[in-house]
């Protein structure tokens, strides 16, 4: 039997070094979530979300790669239970907000 698990994974490209893609992020992360784990050697992250009032909360993992000419951030949410209603487009919108922030951040910073 297949359980149906709401896990998204996406991935965004800025053109930084990985270092200031993970300092921006971690900051990001920071100051929206609960961060669990960092490790700054792999630069990867996971950090949750509290309940809300359609889930129980998300689970974030967050890995800075480099890339050419700048870094990718992969990004991976599942929820913390399982088969969620409406996880997957609460799982989007999260996406989206940690991405716009990090580009948003990262904006702000060039033009300083």
């Amino acid at each position: 039997m297949r359980r149906f698990v709401s896990t998204l994974e996406r991935e965004s490209y800025v053109a930084v070094s990985p270092a200031q893609a993970y300092s921006v992020l971690r900051s990001v992360a920071a100051g929206k979530y609960r961060l669990k784990s960092e490790d700054d050697v792999t630069m990867s992250l996971i950090f949750k979300s509290g309940i809300s009032a359609f889930t129980y909360g998300e689970t974030m993992a967050a890995h800075v790669v480099p890339a050419d000419g700048g870094s990718m951030i992969k990004l991976t949410i599942s929820p913390k239970v399982p088969a969620q209603l409406a996880q997957a487009g609460k799982n989007q919108q999260i996406a989206d907000d940690i991405f716009a922030n990090v580009a948003l951040i990262l904006q702000a910073t060039r033009h300083e």
